[in-house]
């Protein structure tokens, strides 16, 4: 879980980077050349730092802002907003799962404690059983077979709890490790502790978290896909700046400049296209996730409404051979028991 928390946390941050190209960038700038005027654009300065004109050293507040960028900024954003809303999705679907687990460790554990109770209390009764048979054996009033036929009985009880003592065990392990419980201190009752309550289950699609994982990140690929359009559009860029040089070249010397520019992308060896492609890509893939998804759903309840009616007749049938043993166990006890 925590990895899952520092993936969001991630997601977020991301988004907040992506939203800063809201705002206009504003930065100090200051260069001095000698030689051939005009032969410093390379040092990446703007504004009124990269004119030609200016001589001498020349210091300004430069501020760009992309005014117009046809849905790049925007966009980016939204898909930003997605992936941070499919991260969250696939944070519920993890916690989902080990509450899963969970609640399959805490049964497991009722069942074996439920299990060893019932089978420690069938051999202690056998166990009486098989003292008395000894001394009706050796006052003649039973034969050496009924010795041996109630040994034989109580051995089989005795692996029986042992091996309930085996499996509650090693659930209590597993409900330890499920439960992040490192003092080992983990517990669980009896099924007769236990009151069931019927639950109202909702089997739409949309309510599972892997579903709604997956159609978040269809969304996110909606948006990508958007994004990667918005690269065929052009974009408007503003820029400004104020400052001080020592001299100006043949013209009158101004210390501020003011501009506006239209980008228009005409060819970038189908850089965009390729872009565009693979969004699109992504985005099937993701609509065909979802139907398969949606597909799988509706088989796992098919197959869990089977599992939970099974689990319930088998704790109904520990519950009854708690309250009523067997027919075998209660016959060999009314043969026995006096």
């Amino acid at each position: 879980m925590g990895a899952a928390r520092a993936k969001e946390q991630n997601k977020e941050s991301e988004t907040g980077i992506r939203s800063s190209a809201y705002l206009p960038s504003l930065t100090l700038e200051a260069v001095d050349t000698t030689g051939f005027p005009g032969s410093s654009a390379g040092l990446g300065t703007s504004g009124i730092t990269a004119s030609p004109f200016r001589e001498g050293i020349t210091a300004a507040a430069v501020l760009k802002q992309d005014i117009w960028d046809f849905g790049r900024t925007s966009w980016s954003v939204e898909t930003a907003k997605r992936d941070l809303a499919s991260q969250k999705a696939a944070t519920i679907e993890l916690r989902e799962q080990i509450a899963r687990e969970a609640v399959h460790a805490y049964f497991s554990c009722v069942q074996a404690k439920s299990s060893l109770a019932f089978w420690t209390e069938i051999e202690n009764q056998t166990r009486v059983i098989s003292n008395e048979v000894v001394k009706f054996v050796k006052t003649g009033q039973r034969s050496i077979v009924d010795k041996y036929l109630v040994k034989n009985q109580l051995d089989e009880y005795q692996r029986r709890r042992q091996t309930a003592e085996t499996e509650l065990k090693f659930s209590l392990q597993y409900l330890n490790q499920v439960t992040f419980d490192s003092s080992e201190s983990a517990d669980c009752p009896a099924l007769k502790e236990i009151h069931f309550t019927p639950l109202a289950v909702n089997e739409s699609p949309k309510l599972n978290p892997t579903y709604s994982r997956i159609e978040s990140q269809k969304l996110s690929a909606e948006s990508q896909l958007m994004l990667a359009k918005a690269d065929y559009a052009p974009k408007i860029v503003g820029l400004a700046s104020v400052g001080l040089m020592d001299e100006s070249r043949l013209i009158k010397k101004e210390n501020y400049s003011l501009g506006l520019g239209l980008e228009f992308p005409i060819f970038e060896g189908g850089i965009t296209q390729a872009r565009v492609q693979q969004a699109r890509s992504g985005l099937s893939q993701k609509e065909d996730e979802l139907i398969a998804q949606n597909d799988e759903i509706k088989k796992i309840n098919i197959l869990y409404n089977e599992r939970i009616d099974a689990e319930k007749k088998q704790i109904q049938s520990l519950i009854q051979e708690v309250e009523d043993p067997n027919p075998a166990t209660s016959a060999f006890r009314a043969h026995w028991w006096t």
